[in-house]
């Protein structure tokens, strides 16, 4: 994506710290810099005059840099059409943006009309998110929430809709990037193993499941 870029550097003279250079030619690369591959480099546009030698040299630049690592070097040029030797390498790596669903994870058992927290982890520049429900494994998708900011969490009212395999997608509002969580369940308190169907089944998943996830004593008075 386009993104505005600054490169600072020294000024230096027509022979080292000697007289005024004439001017600049700065380059990028996807692949590394060296004296050869410069020649094959993209160039920076609109460097700016040299200065007396000893002052503070700035360029910027809007460019459009996909994920990679790039490095940066510039050449000094006198009134004769000379070129210094390569300078030293400014190194850029580019991350790709990325949104990763952190809860529900996989494999939770979800009340439908309950509230649950939607967390989620991202990397890189990310606008406004949207976040999307299946019920269905990835065949259909609602919407949760339309729009909102980049927060990590996001206060979730589960609908009336059983789902064996439920999956939360959050992604920019154009799609990409976009994270999908694991599969998990949403079930109603009278169908608690979410098939649709009240059966003696249900009991032995509920007993199954209590034993699992209810901590703590119980006391009869």
């Amino acid at each position: 994506s386009s993104r505005v870029l600054q490169l600072h550097w020294t000024a230096t003279g027509e022979d080292g710290y000697v007289g005024a250079a004439s001017a600049y030619d700065a380059r990028y690369r996807a692949d590394g810099m060296t004296e050869s591959s410069w020649y094959t480099a993209a160039p920076l546009d609109d460097p700016p005059l040299p200065q007396a030698p000893g002052a503070a040299e700035t360029l910027t630049a809007i460019i459009d840099l996909p994920a990679g690592v790039y490095e940066f070097a510039l050449r000094t040029g006198d009134a004769a059409g000379n070129w210094s030797a390569l300078s030293n390498t400014a190194r850029l790596e580019v991350v790709r943006p990325t949104v990763r669903v952190v809860t529900p994870a996989g494999g939770e058992v979800w009340l439908a009309g309950a509230s649950e927290w939607i967390e989620w982890t991202t990397i890189g520049d990310i606008g406004q998110l949207r976040i999307e429900f299946s019920p269905d494994g990835g065949a259909s998708w609602q919407t949760v929430a339309g729009s909102l900011g980049n927060s990590g969490e996001f206060e979730w009212s589960i609908p009336a809709t059983a789902a064996l395999c439920g999956l939360i997608r959050i992604s920019e509002l154009d799609g990409d990037p976009a994270g999908t969580s694991g599969c998990f369940r949403v079930v109603f308190p009278v169908d608690p193993d979410g098939d649709g169907e009240i059966t003696a089944a249900d009991l032995v998943w509920l007993g199954e499941y209590l034993a699992e996830n209810l901590s703590g004593e119980m006391e009869a008075d």
